[in-house]
């Protein structure tokens, strides 16, 4: 168990975004401005476009959307502490469980072998799903969330069942690389609802290798399976319909390609998730090592990357965003064969992984989200002054009492300095580009910047135990926070 580490990137691009601890002063001019970053710049001189999916859904029939998927990813990754992960142990018997009578010591581990593991892990809308692999059947397992119980093991048509993945009501698995088999966690108990075939072309997607699918906004599904090598690789198929489970016998095979911004590793899981505010749809890998199969990677290392997909013409591909690598347990949280993405109604993002194998009967199972929080909220600012328990929303601001500076909260999420008689910049908190929220004098004399809609930090002046302070402009071009004895404890050190 350790820390997060925001890792480069093997193709030699940096991760996208900063964490910022909530006692950091940033300081420093910086000019602003509402010139595109440098994401957006070669995105628009590309003339790729970015792939929308479904932000509208009522969980049947298609994932629910994710919030602020950058801002969310950012957060889940920087906590210092894997063991929060730990959602509880899956209890199981040791009895037949319907609906294949499926002894679960049987399905979950060779005592002989001892090579049986966890294949796929993912969470549903309502369950947890787990893919064993075995060397006579593999399994699939249903269970539910609270209180962790299982409802069903059902005995595979393979005994690799890999590419585990979850959409809507429905879990899937790639079956023999030719055909998708479905269980709807509506129904535990029932067999598997159907068997859809994959648009040839989907032949060298290796078992074991990542599936996932996601229900764009014109209708269609998008689904994806992988391969493995030096290079990662990707197949991209465009299914007719919005019902996962229809076949129409008019699904596209868009066709496969090394992903050059995924290069390096060999990534095993994948999930592809749409935010709600843009409809962008992302997708999230994940890796580890076990085995010694990656010699680049310690025992005990994980990679969860996330990458948004775009269109270039009918062809899809990947631009990476952020790379997060933990230091933890593969055989804990087993992000090599048993860790995925997902939303809920709320629109949290959820990174979940699962144990490696069973041991001592009991299966452990992490899942890590943020709630969604009200930002604070309070009187808004005014004058030159914001004062304990007030805040400034996004295009609000102060302004000295000659008029000659201002203090200003943008809307592209930085927090400025002017002097008003040429528009110059004095001081900045070098947080453009980040996520939209408040800014609040705390009562507790911190002025922070919060993100919505999960009260992440952006910056914050680290001035906390000074209960009753205040921010002031003043007419010197400095902006000070003063403690109730009207001590300055903080200041942008641009007086003029």
């Amino acid at each position: 168990m350790g820390t997060w580490n925001q890792r480069r990137h093997p193709s030699g691009l940096g991760a996208a975004i900063l964490l910022l601890s909530v006692g950091a002063c940033q300081a420093g001019p910086e000019e602003p401005s509402e010139e595109p970053s440098d994401e957006q710049a070669a995105v628009a001189a590309s003339g790729d476009t970015p792939l929308l999916g479904k932000t509208s859904c009522d969980g049947v029939n298609c994932n629910y959307c994710v919030r602020s998927v950058r801002e969310q990813f950012k957060q889940l990754t920087a906590n210092p502490n894997i063991d929060d992960w730990y959602a509880g142990k899956l209890v199981y018997e040791n009895r037949a469980y319907p609906p294949d009578n499926v002894h679960a010591d049987e399905a979950y581990f060779d005592a002989v072998l001892q090579l049986d593991h966890v294949q796929g892990f993912v969470r549903t809308q309502n369950h947890y799903a787990i893919a064993f692999d075995d060397s006579e059947t593999g399994t699939i397992t249903i269970a539910k969330r609270a209180p962790l119980s299982i409802d069903a093991i059902h005995l595979a048509d393979e005994t690799h069942p890999s590419g585990l993945f979850s959409i809507g009501a429905y879990v899937g698995y790639i079956s023999h690389r030719d055909h998708i088999q479905f269980y709807d966690e509506r129904s535990p108990l029932k067999a598997p609802v159907t068997r859809r075939p994959l648009p040839p072309g989907n032949a060298d997607a290796q078992p074991g290798q990542g599936a996932s699918m996601v229900a764009l906004s014109d209708g269609y599904l998008m689904m994806t399976t992988q391969k493995r090598g030096d290079e990662m690789w990707t197949f991209w198929n465009r299914l007719r319909g919005s019902n996962p489970t229809a076949f129409e016998n008019r699904d596209e095979f868009l066709g496969s390609g090394p992903e050059p911004d995924l290069a390096g590793w060999e990534w095993q899981n994948s999930s592809l998730l749409t935010e709600c505010e843009t409809g962008h749809v992302y997708a999230v890998h994940v890796t580890g090592s076990d085995l010694n199969v990656l010699p680049e990677l310690t025992s005990s290392s994980s990679q969860w990357d996330l990458s948004q997909v775009f269109m270039r013409g009918k062809k899809p591909f990947v631009r990476h965003v952020d790379l997060r690598e933990p230091d933890e347990d593969n055989d804990f949280c087993y992000t090599r064969g048993g860790a995925s993405a997902n939303g809920d109604a709320s629109g949290s993002l959820h990174l979940v992984c699962a144990s490696r194998s069973i041991s001592a009967n009991a299966f452990g199972i992490g899942d890590r989200w943020l709630p969604v929080r009200n930002l604070p909220n309070g009187a808004h600012g005014r004058g030159d002054t914001l004062r304990a328990g007030e805040i400034l929303a996004p295009n609000e601001s102060l302004r000295s009492a000659d008029g000659r500076y201002q203090f200003v909260y943008q809307a592209d999420g930085n927090l400025v300095l002017y002097r008003t008689s040429n528009n110059a910049a004095l001081w900045a908190s070098k947080t453009r580009g980040y996520s939209l929220g408040v800014v609040v004098m705390q009562t507790d004399g911190n002025l922070v910047n919060y993100s919505a809609p999960f009260n992440g930090v952006n910056w914050a002046a680290g001035t906390n135990n000074h209960a009753g302070s205040r921010l002031l402009v003043q007419n010197d071009g400095n902006a000070v926070i003063y403690d109730k004895n009207n001590k300055a404890i903080w200041a942008t050190k641009t007086r003029e």
